[in-house]
This record gives structure tokens, C-alpha cells and sequence, in this order.
């Protein structure tokens, strides 16, 4: 085998490592708010197409997704004094739709609910390959200026496997570790070749 194909091989190997052992994660995701109509416009794209409906014997989907509605819009990690609501990818396999819930138990836990508060809304979703969108009323997040920070985590049977937050402002995507990888070995194949092109 000549060093070209050795060289490509390598590449092909580290980039099925990273596939196999990557966790469920978000690559794009972001919210644009519509004051005049009211209403906040989610999208989040996954690194795979997600799994709603499968659940394990203790009934925790395959995957999911929580977002928490942060309206101090909080630099650091949300935590339970600055978190209003959630909304629940976790219930998708129950409702069909995203519940939305308030972070304070008030009422007696009900099943399924995570251990936060009462459902106070309810929301299709549209799921397009690896795409997830969704719409919520401003009121409900009482939010009318559409002004607030948000966290998302992702989880595969009830594990975390990503995490990120925003204070509102665009996002822009970053490059996974699959294409960095393989950005990184090119370079390095490049100057070796360079090097023995040199000889």
C-alpha cells in the first residue's frame, strides 16, 4: 500500500472512532423571537436524527433535550434560583409535543415529570432528519419582549451529553470533532508530504 492510501485509511479510521463514540449533541441551534407576533421560534440541530420513542426498561428515551428558560439571562450555568421554566423533550414519548413546565414543584410530583413543577403550556414540534423546530407564545414564557438566556442539554437514555448556553445573541456553529479531526491530519499529511517532496 502506497503512503497516499496508508495516509487516507488513517483519516477514515479516526473519523469512524469519533462517529462511534461521539454522544448525543447539538452542531446548530437557535432562537428567533417575534415580539409584534409574540411568539419565539426554536431550532436545534442534532448531530443525528433523534430518537424520541425508544426507551429503555426503565422507560428513559433514547434521546432528548431539555431547554431552561433563563430571563436574568445568567453569564454562568443556570442554576435553580434563575431557571423559570423548562421545556421537556422528555416527555415527547408521553405527549407527542414538548411540555413546558414551571421549575418549582408546586404541586404533588407527577409521573414522568422530572421532579419539576406543573405543566403550564404544550407545543408541536417538527422534526425534518436531524432538525428539530418548535414555536412558544411569549406569554407563556412571560417573556413579551423576547429578551431571555437559555440552556440546552442533551441526553441518550437519561445520560447528559451536551450541554450549551446562550445569552440570546446569534450563535454561530462550531465545527465538530469529526471535521476538526480530520482538518488536523490533513494539515500533518500535508507537510509530510511536503517534506519527502523536498527529497
Amino acid at each position: 500500500m502506497n503512503r497516499r492510501g496508508f495516509s487516507v485509511i488513517c483519516v477514515l479510521v479516526l473519523c469512524f472512532s469519533f462517529t462511534a463514540f461521539a454522544g448525543f449533541s447539538a452542531v446548530d441551534y437557535h432562537v428567533n423571537t417575534d415580539t409584534i407576533n409574540g411568539i419565539a421560534n426554536f431550532t436545534v440541530t442534532f448531530d443525528r436524527t433523534p430518537d424520541f420513542y425508544t426507551l429503555n426498561p426503565e422507560g428513559v428515551q433514547a434521546n432528548s433535550f431539555q431547554y431552561y428558560i433563563d430571563l436574568e439571562k445568567s453569564p454562568s450555568f443556570p442554576g435553580p434560583a434563575n431557571i423559570e421554566m423548562v421545556f421537556r423533550g422528555d416527555e415527547i414519548h408521553i405527549h407527542d409535543a414538548i411540555a413546558i413546565r414551571d421549575v418549582f414543584t408546586l404541586t404533588p410530583t407527577e409521573p414522568y415529570s422530572g421532579g419539576y413543577g406543573p405543566i403550564i403550556g404544550m407545543t408541536d414540534f417538527e422534526l425534518a432528519d436531524n432538525q428539530l423546530s418548535f414555536s412558544v407564545d411569549l406569554d407563556t414564557i412571560s417573556c413579551p419582549d423576547g429578551q431571555f438566556g437559555y440552556g440546552l442539554m442533551c441526553t441518550e437514555f437519561g445520560a447528559m451529553t451536551d450541554w450549551v448556553y446562550s445569552d440570546g445573541t446569534p450563535t454561530i456553529p462550531v465545527p465538530s470533532a469529526i471535521v476538526l479531526a480530520a482538518i488536523g491530519i490533513s494539515t500533518i499529511l500535508l507537510k509530510t508530504k511536503s517534506k519527502f517532496s523536498k527529497k
